[in-house]
């Protein structure tokens, strides 16, 4: 028997699966259906979780990562995984697999959105304060989970508008800023060669079936840039 919780959030409905043999998410990630997830996790370390989210709130995505890192959660995306979920939870789970017609849309992390974009933050103390913190968290998160990082890192040379030193799996490089736009939906065979993506699979019709395929393009504001990010790297390291 499946269980199902629904949660409704301003104009976004949430719906968690906790079935047999898989879980599921389709949704936003905020606070409440963060909980929810993790809960249903916890229960069922071994399950494969089926995703489709738009995203949301950068503290809740980071306490699912957590737990996803921790389980070694197979994840499984469909239709759609964006901005949160595609930031924090792909590179989390031990393996991805992604089903025919998904996308998986990046959304500049909070570090980069920080920096690229903090002359435009409000400069209200307690609002910086509260920003910071999310910074932090992001911070500690991608050092206990280093997929994290890198994808951090790979946003940070697409969005540069200037050369910049970074580390990447663990070597330092130096790299071209390639002033791209903060949104990044490549191919699925991009994210494969940068280790983002197990494999493509069709979809499972026992897994999840109430869970839509179809993606929100309305979502997903800018063109598929499949440029590689690392391309313009060379090594900062001595011979």
């Amino acid at each position: 028997m499946s269980l199902h919780f629904s949660f409704a959030v301003a104009d976004c409905r949430t719906l968690i699966v906790e079935a047999p043999d898989h879980l599921a998410f389709s949704g936003c990630i905020t606070s409440m259906t963060a909980q929810g997830l993790i809960r249903v996790i916890e229960a069922n370390p071994d399950h494969p979780l089926v995703v489709r989210s738009e995203g949301g709130a950068v503290n809740a995505a980071l306490d699912v990562a957590r737990v996803m890192a921790r389980n070694r959660t197979r994840l499984i995306v469909r239709g759609q995984c964006l901005s949160a979920c595609a930031n924090y939870w792909v590179p989390a789970a031990a393996t991805v697999e992604v089903e025919s017609n998904a996308v998986i849309g990046f959304h500049g992390d909070a570090q980069t959105t920080y920096r690229d974009h903090a002359a435009s933050i409000s400069t209200e103390p307690l609002a910086r304060e509260g920003i910071q913190s999310v910074v932090d968290l992001e911070e500690r998160v991608g050092k206990e989970i280093p997929a994290i990082g890198d994808v951090h890192t790979l946003q940070a040379i697409r969005t540069s508008k200037s050369p910049l030193a970074v580390s990447y799996r663990g070597s330092s490089l130096r790299c071209d800023g390639l002033g791209r736009s903060a949104v990044w939906t490549p191919s699925l065979q991009r994210l494969a060669s940068l280790g983002l993506v197990a494999r493509l699979t069709s979809r499972n019709v026992g897994f999840a079936p109430s869970i839509e395929s179809s993606h929100d393009d309305n979502l997903l504001t800018a063109s598929n840039d499949d440029s590689d990010p690392l391309a313009s790297c060379v090594s900062a390291e001595r011979p």
